[in-house]
């Protein structure tokens, strides 16, 4: 076995499983850790002391840039990684904040209000850092749980896969990703031959009709406070922690204002009690259609990187709505996390359009999407479901895996919205489609994963996770063969 150089980035998440990763592959190849602060490399040093001479802290190095040459520099990297800086400020939340036009209430952030050529050059310093990166360690493979735009395509550029584990949407089960928009060519190419293959043999298995839920996503749901109570303890601690980090001198430069989260915590339950007072259930629209669409949590890497072309759920719940039949409503529902992030001025704005209501929070997104006609999605979970419930999806972002499914239908403006409406609600819920969508895309999801029962209970651990990191590894060697 060829010896490789292996690098591996370490952030808050999953401390413990990728500290196995290194130390495993350590045994046979060399390896090298980059963590994203001073208590990473302390965690480092506690559980896997024997790699601390090869763990370095992110910022060990800052990138120098000259004044003069700010836009030539920029210029010189738009054309070698075939990627605009401005694409890529917009993928950033604090000096892309100006497109965060669905969260008009997110916390301020000082770096939001530079000019562009201060974006310019600290955009230009995480290129100089990434090509710094490739040109010490010169990798064969990288692994972390995230690996961002920039350094994805410097690292794509010296035809160097980047690897990260998500869900995969599927119960307790993870896959491999290897590319900018969260998914990966294995999965993609799998889901295309599963198509295939599901057409010609027309088997169709009991086990993709029993679809089960994605069970990170509910199990952090479960656990969010909406009442005024939670949100005083929630505000205090804030207060306290960034009081302490005030005096010490320890707050981030350039980051949130000072106490910024504070009245976020508050309207938090007050949105949600706005949605209760306001929000629809099944029952109270009887007599109608409706089209599903769930609003998504912003600013988010799983939304802002997924489509970076397209995120703007109003211009989605524009198209859809003035596509719709007169006895077909969209409804909207909440994301758990982003009450904390909208105005009630927005929330009034989809009020005022006839044929949207919101949802009431406490029924369940699975009561929507399976009892709805179609679902809407730009990225995440809820296009997955609507796949496994028979139901027929618009897919607003480019690089959903779903898009390569029957039952699925990609859209990117109003013209071809309208198009697809007008096609899929004539669709009966017997058509064959559905069938075919399902079972290739859970055939796919069981070939290309992995299943990590307790993922969601060792996020935070940093204790080696021997078991976990044995089957994530080996999928990873029968995936992509030689690479480890």
């Amino acid at each position: 076995m060829t010896k490789k150089n292996v690098l591996i980035y370490i952030a808050s998440a999953q401390k413990g499983l990728f500290f196995t990763f290194a130390q495993k592959l350590s045994e046979k190849h060399n390896v090298n850790i980059i963590v994203s602060s001073e208590g990473v490399k302390k965690c480092v040093l506690k559980t896997i002391p024997e790699l601390a001479e090869k763990t370095f802290i992110e910022s060990d190095y800052q990138p120098v840039v000259e004044e003069e040459s700010i836009i030539e520099e920029c210029r010189k990297r738009e054309e070698k990684y075939g990627e605009l800086f401005s694409m890529i400020i917009s993928q950033d939340r604090a000096l892309g904040k100006g497109y965060l036009f669905n969260a008009d209430r997110h916390p301020d952030v000082l770096r939001a209000w530079w000019d562009h050529k201060s974006k310019l050059r600290e955009a230009l310093r995480e290129f100089l850092w990434a090509e710094h990166i490739m040109e010490k360690y010169a990798p064969d493979v990288i692994l972390g749980m995230f690996w961002n735009k920039t350094r994805s395509l410097v690292a794509q550029h010296h035809n160097v896969l980047a690897l990260g584990i998500l869900q995969a949407k599927l119960g307790n089960r993870q896959f491999w990703r290897d590319n900018l928009y969260l998914t990966s060519e294995p999965l993609i190419s799998e889901i295309k031959a599963c198509v295939a293959k599901v057409k010609e043999d027309k088997k169709y298995s009991e086990e993709a009709r029993q679809y089960k839920q994605e069970s990170a996503s509910a199990y952090v749901h479960k656990r969010i406070d909406f009442t005024y109570k939670g949100a005083i303890k929630k505000a205090l601690s804030l207060s306290y922690n960034q009081l302490f980090q005030q005096i010490k001198g320890t707050r981030k430069k350039n980051s949130y204002r000072f106490l910024g989260w504070v009245p976020s915590v508050f309207r938090k339950p007050y949105m949600y009690d706005y949605f209760q007072k306001y929000g629809k259930t099944p029952s109270d629209l009887e007599g109608y259609k409706w089209a599903y669409f769930p609003l998504h949590l912003e600013p988010e890497i799983a939304l802002m990187s997924a489509s970076p072309e397209f995120y703007n759920s109003l211009e989605v719940i524009t198209w859809v709505s003035k596509s719709l039949p007169a006895d077909t409503l969209l409804v909207i529902k909440e994301h758990p996390h982003s009450f904390a992030v909208r105005s009630k001025d927005y929330y009034g704005h989809l009020r005022k359009i006839g044929n949207v209501v919101l949802a009431d929070p406490r029924v369940a997104s699975w009561e929507w999407g399976k009892s709805a006609e179609v679902i809407v999605s730009i990225t995440g979970t809820v296009g997955v479901e609507g796949v496994y419930f028979g139901k027929p999806v618009l897919s607003f972002g480019k690089h959903q895996m779903i898009n390569h499914l029957p039952s699925v239908k990609y859209v990117n403006n109003y013209e071809s919205t309208r198009s697809a409406l007008e096609d899929v609600l004539k669709w009966e819920t017997n058509d064959e489609r559905f069938e075919i969508a399902r079972e290739a895309i859970y055939r796919a999801q069981t070939k290309i994963s992995f299943e990590l029962p307790n993922y969601i209970h060792i996020h935070k651990s940093i204790e080696l996770q021997e078991e976990e990191a044995n089957i994530a590894l080996a999928k990873l060697s029968e995936l992509y063969p030689g690479i480890i």
